[in-house]
């Protein structure tokens, strides 16, 4: 079966050149929506383009969330769905969102799926109409790089504040094209991808209360009050 790693390894062989950074589960807004694979554009135009993967083994139940919150920060947005998922997952989609599906190409010997695929483009994305929410790029950024910001354009802005009143203070002072072409520079300037240890602390907590509910649950099954 096509899984989700699989179809990311193809993508990333298709788009990453020298003039693309490409970013794995970028946090759109922090701790809610991952975006699977972002592709930042390094020339001039220097764009967001957002790609969702839906494979055989996931479910659309996430997807409208999904494309709110893409929708809030991308250009260009595309979805790469199974063939399964196609008819249903383009009727939840908007008409700008790009749309790859992924082909089955193989079967073995005993008529079971060898694996084998190919993403073939069935609708080019185009911009995205909707102006980019100025608060939710600057959720893109680090505590350091809202504090650069502000030094960059000399912000009348308080540096001590915690992260949500910072953002909305700056939110109000720069426009949302200004801010898109910030946000997308300290990105590509960025050296450490890795989640800070507070996020990392969290995302642990969170698996860690999945796995106490999910044991709950099978104790009570095997042993009903």
């Amino acid at each position: 079966m096509i899984n989700d790693k699989d179809i990311r390894l193809e993508l990333k062989e298709i788009i990453q050149d020298e003039d693309t950074l490409i970013v794995e589960e970028l946090a759109i807004p922090k701790r809610i929506c991952l975006a699977d694979v972002v592709m930042l554009d390094k020339t001039r135009s220097h764009a967001m383009h957002g790609f969702e993967i839906k494979s055989e083994i996931d479910t659309l139940k996430r997807l409208p969330m999904q494309v709110e919150y893409y929708s809030r920060v991308f250009q260009y947005c595309t979805l790469i769905v199974a063939e399964k998922h196609e008819e249903k997952a383009l009727a939840m989609i908007p008409d700008w969102w790009g749309v790859v599906v992924v082909v089955n190409t193989g079967f073995d010997e005993f008529g079971e799926d060898s694996g084998d695929f190919v993403l073939l483009e069935t609708r080019q994305p185009m911009k995205n109409p909707v102006e980019r929410q100025p608060y939710a790029l600057l959720q893109l950024l680090w505590r350091s790089e809202l504090l650069n910001l502000i030094d960059r354009h000399q912000l009348d802005v308080d540096k001590k504040l915690k992260k949500r009143p910072l953002r909305e203070r700056i939110a109000k002072q720069l426009t949302s094209e200004m801010l898109e072409e910030e946000v997308i520079a300290f990105l590509l300037e960025r050296e450490d991808w890795k989640i800070p240890g507070v996020e990392s602390a969290y995302f642990k907590k969170r698996r860690e209360e999945r796995t106490k509910r999910a044991s709950k649950r099978k104790y009570r099954k095997r042993f009903p009050k």
